[in-house]
C-alpha cells in the first residue's frame, strides 16, 4: 500500500509529477462504477476489508485534509454507502492497515497517523462497520507505511511501520494492546512501501521496504521468530520507488517484490531468492506515466499473479498481466481520477473477478473499476467452489457450514485474515490466489483421527452420449497449501460413478507439502486432466485434509473447479464431422439445425512453444520450462528433457489459451554433468494431443546454467 511521498521529499515528488503530460494507451478489461467521493478531502491511502460483517467488501479510505479514516461499506454491486469517520484530528494519516487486531473475529484498523505525542492509532472494529481507539503507540518519528504480520510466531497480529530513517516493530498482545516498545531498526534511509511476508522460507514472516537515497534500494529484514530481526540486506532498483508490492510472479513458491519506478515509468521485479535476498530478476516491465503505487492481484483469472500500478502523470493504472515465469505482457491501461496515489485489488461487486479501488489524491475522489474479464470459476461443475457462499469462520473454534458440500470432522469455510495470522493469509494475499472473503479450512481434527472431508458430486449425465463414446476429458483444478512450517496438507480426489454409484476411474490432485510451498502460508494453483470412462454418470469430489498430530489441521484449499470438455462425434457416412464447442452443447444455427463450431483440433501448426522459464535450476534442483497453448482447446501430453541417453519425462495438460510451468528433476547423471560443467545443453520436446486424438510435436535446444 502506497506511502505518502516521504515529508522530506513529498513537495519536490509532487511538483514533478504534475509537470508532464499525460500518454494515451489501449484500455485494460475493466468497468467504471460509480466513483466514490471525498468530498474537500485528500485520500491518501485505501485498504479493503468486510466491517459490518455482511459478506460485503469494503473499503477504509485515509483523508490527510480531513484529518481522518473515511469507512465506505459496500453494497456486494461495486457500489457503496457512507460508513462515517474514523478518528478525530488525526495528522497526516498516510497509511491504514486491515487486520483482527485483537482476536474476536471482527477486523481492525491500524492508522499511520499522529495524535499528540504518538504515531500510531488503532481502532477496534465493533461489527457493525463502526470503530472505537483502543491503542496509540509512540515511535520515533511519524509513520510512514504500515505492514501487520506475526513476528514473535505467537499467533496475534503485530505492527511494523516505517518512520523516516528506521523501521520500527511493536508486538501485539492478542487482545488489541501492542508494546509499548520494540525494535527501532536505524536503516540510514528514507523508508517506506512497506510489506510483511516470509521472504526466506522458515516459517516466520519477515520484511521487505524502500530505501530513498543514493543508491535507490529495497531492503529485506528477516525476521528471528522473537520480534527481533537480522541486519538488513538491500537490492538494487535503477531510481527513486516509493511502494512495494510481494507477489510470486515466477511460481517457484518464493515471495518475490515488485516496486514501480516513478521517474522511469517502470515495474522493478526483484525476483526473491529463497534465503531472504532479492536478486535482479527478470527485466523490468513498462507502465503508465510516473507509476507511484503498485499492487499485486490475479486480474485475469488464470492462476499468475499480475500487478498493477497507479500511475500520477496521465490519471491511470497500468495492468500488467503475469506470465508465470516472472515476466509480464501488456493489460491495458485504466482511466481514473486526477492524481491516483493508492490502490487495492478485492472483489466488490462478487462477480469471482477482481476490481481494483483507486485513491485519487488531487481528486478528491476513490476509483472503483471492476473486472470484466473472465471469472476463474466460470462454467464450473461444482456449486461454490470458491466457498464465498455462507459466512467463514473467523476463531480456531468456529465450525462455520459450507453450503454445497457435506463435511466430516471440523472441515470448514474460513476467512482471509482470520487468527491466528501465521496460519492464515491475509487480506492481501486473498487477490492473489482465489480471492474473496472466504477459503477452506482443515479445522478440527481431534474426533476424527486428523482427517476432516468435504464431499460433493457433480451430475453429468446430461452428457452421457459423449462420455459412453470416449469424448470426455475431465479437469480438476484447486488452489492447495497450508500454514508456515506445519506438515498439515490438502489433497482432491475425483471419482468417476456410474448409474449404481460404483467408481469406474479417478482423478487427483496430490496434496501440497511443506517443503512445496517452501514453509510459507500460501496457496499453489494444481490442475489434472483424465478421460471420463465410458458407463460415468456422476463425478463425486473429496477433498482431504491430513494433519499427523491429530489436533487442528492448517490445511487451506480455495478455488475447486470441475470441467468437463467433450469432442466432437464421429461423422456419419456421407455427412461432415459435426461441431462441438468446449461446453459439450451443440452448436445450432438460428433454425435449430447444426451450424459451425469450434474446431478442436491441430491445424497445420501445433501453436504450441516451450522453452526454459528460468536458466538456472530451481533451489529444489529442478528444471522449469514454460509451455504456452495458443490454441482453442485443451491438450494433453508428455514432456521430455534429454542430454545424451539420460531423460527425464513429465505428463502434462495445457487448457485452451493458457500457459504452464513445468518442473523437471534431472537424473543424477544430468546433474552431475551441470555440477561439473555449470552449463547443461538439453533437447526438449513435447508430444502433445488435441480432444480430437491429432498428435503433433515440438521441440526445443536449451542451456541450462549452474551459475
Amino acid at each position: 500500500m502506497p506511502p505518502s511521498p516521504f515529508a522530506a521529499l513529498g513537495a519536490a515528488i509532487f511538483a514533478c509529477l504534475l509537470a508532464a503530460g499525460p500518454a494515451s494507451a489501449a484500455a485494460a478489461p475493466f468497468s467504471a462504477a460509480p466513483d466514490i467521493a471525498i468530498a474537500d478531502g485528500t485520500p491518501q491511502a485505501v485498504a479493503a476489508g468486510d466491517f459490518n460483517s455482511d459478506g460485503r467488501q469494503d473499503l477504509a479510505i485515509t483523508d490527510e485534509r480531513r484529518r481522518r479514516v473515511s469507512i465506505r461499506l459496500g453494497n456486494g454491486d461495486g457500489t457503496f454507502r457512507d460508513g462515517g469517520p474514523v478518528g478525530a484530528d488525526l495528522f497526516r494519516p498516510y497509511d491504514v492497515a486491515v487486520a483482527d487486531l485483537d482476536a474476536d473475529g471482527i477486523e481492525d484498523l491500524a492508522v499511520a497517523a499522529a495524535q499528540g505525542d504518538r504515531e500510531l492509532e488503532v481502532f477496534r472494529g465493533v461489527g457493525d462497520g463502526t470503530f472505537f481507539p483502543t491503542a496509540a503507540l509512540n515511535l520515533p518519528t511519524r509513520a510512514e507505511s504500515l505492514a501487520i504480520g506475526d513476528f514473535n510466531g505467537d499467533g496475534a497480529a503485530d505492527l511494523a511501520a516505517t518512520n523516516l530513517l528506521s523501521v520500527s516493530v511493536r508486538l501485539g498482545t492478542g487482545n488489541g494492546a501492542f508494546a509499548a516498545t520494540g525494535p527501532d531498526i536505524d536503516t540510514g534511509r528514507y523508508t517506506g512501501g512497506i510489506q510483511a511476508a516470509d521472504l526466506d522460507g522458515d516459517g516466520r514472516e519477515d520484511l521487505t521496504f524502500i530505501m530513498a537515497g543514493t543508491p535507490q534500494q529495497l531492503g529485506v529484514l528477516t525476521g528471528k521468530g522473537d520480534g527481533t530481526f537480522h541486519a538488513v540486506r538491500t537490492a538494487a532498483v535503477p531510481n527513486l520507488v516509493l511502494d512495494t508490492a510481494v507477489g510470486d510472479f515466477d511460481g517457484d513458491a518464493i515471495a518475490d517484490v515488485a516496486a514501480p519506478v516513478t521517474f522511469e515509468d517502470r515495474i522493478a521485479v526483484r525476483a526473491g531468492k529463497g534465503d531472504g535476498s532479492l536478486g535482479d530478476g527478470p527485466p523490468d516491465v513498462p507502465t503508465g506515466d510516473r507509476p507511484i503505487a503498485v499492487v499485486a492481484a490475479d486480474l485475469d483469472g488464470d492462476g499468475a499473479q499480475d500487478v498493477a500500478t497507479a500511475n500520477t502523470d496521465d490519471d491511470s493504472v497500468s495492468v500488467r498481466l503475469g506470465n508465470g515465469d516472472g515476466t509480464f505482457r501488456d493489460g491495458g491501461e485504466i482511466e481514473v481520477g486526477d492524481f491516483p496515489v493508492a490502490l487495492a485489488a478485492g472483489d466488490f461487486d462478487a462477480d469471482g473477478r477482481e476490481d481494483l479501488a483507486v485513491a485519487n489524491l488531487a481528486g478528491a475522489t476513490v476509483s472503483i473499476r471492476l473486472g470484466a474479464g473472465t471469472a476463474p470459476l466460470e462454467g464450473n461443475l461444482l456449486v461454490n467452489g470458491g466457498f464465498e457462499d455462507g459466512f467463514g469462520a473467523r476463531l480456531p473454534g468456529q465450525s462455520a457450514q459450507i453450503p454445497g458440500w457435506k463435511r466430516t470432522g471440523g472441515m470448514t469455510a474460513v476467512r482471509y485474515g482470520s487468527f491466528p495470522h501465521f496460519g492464515v493469509p491475509t487480506h492481501l494475499d486473498a487477490p492473489r490466489w482465489g480471492g474473496g472473503l472466504n477459503l477452506l479450512g482443515g479445522g478440527d481434527g481431534a474426533a476424527t483421527g486428523g482427517i476432516t472431508t468435504a464431499t460433493q458430486t457433480a451430475d453429468v449425465s446430461a452428457s452421457a452420449e459423449a462420455i459412453d463414446g470416449g469424448r470426455a476429458t475431465a479437469k480438476l483444478s484447486a488452489l492447495l497449501g497450508g500454514g508456515v512450517t506445519y506438515g498439515d496438507r490438502m489433497g482432491v480426489h475425483a471419482a468417476f460413478l456410474d448409474g449404481e454409484g460404483a467408481e469406474r476411474g479417478a482423478l487427483d490432485l496430490p496434496p501440497l507439502t511443506a517443503a512445496d510451498r517452501r514453509n510459507r502460508t500460501i496457496l499453489v494453483p494444481r490442475e489434472g486432466r483424465a478421460p471420463v470412462p465410458p458407463g460415468t454418470r456422476s463425478i463425486r469430489v473429496t477433498l482431504t485434509s491430513f494433519d499427523d498430530d491429530k489436533t487442528f489441521s492448517s490445511a487451506i484449499a480455495d478455488d475447486v473447479k470441475l470441467t468437463l470438455a467433450l469432442g466432437p462425434p464421429a461423422a456419419k457416412p456421407g455427412a461432415g464431422p459435426a461441431d462441438v464447442p468446449a461446453t459439450g452443447e451443440p452448436a445450432t444455427s438460428g433454425d435449430g439445425a447444426a451450424g459451425p463450431g469450434p474446431v478442436l483440433a491441430f491445424g497445420a501448426s501445433a501453436k504450441v512453444s516451450l522453452r526454459l522459464a528460468g536458466a538456472r535450476p530451481g533451489r529444489d534442483g529442478r528444471v522449469a520450462v514454460r509451455l504456452v497453448n495458443d490454441n482453442a482447446f485443451g491438450i494433453t501430453g508428455t514432456l521430455q528433457a534429454k542430454a545424451g541417453r539420460a531423460a527425464v519425462h513429465r505428463r502434462l495438460a495445457i487448457g485452451a489459451n493458457r500457459s504452464v510451468v513445468v518442473k523437471l528433476a534431472l537424473p543424477r547423471a544430468l546433474r552431475r554433468k551441470l555440477a561439473a560443467r555449470h552449463r547443461l545443453d538439453l533437447r526438449l520436446r513435447a508430444v502433445l494431443r488435441d480432444p480430437a486424438g491429432g498428435a503433433r510435436q515440438v521441440s526445443a535446444k536449451v542451456r541450462v546454467r549452474s551459475r
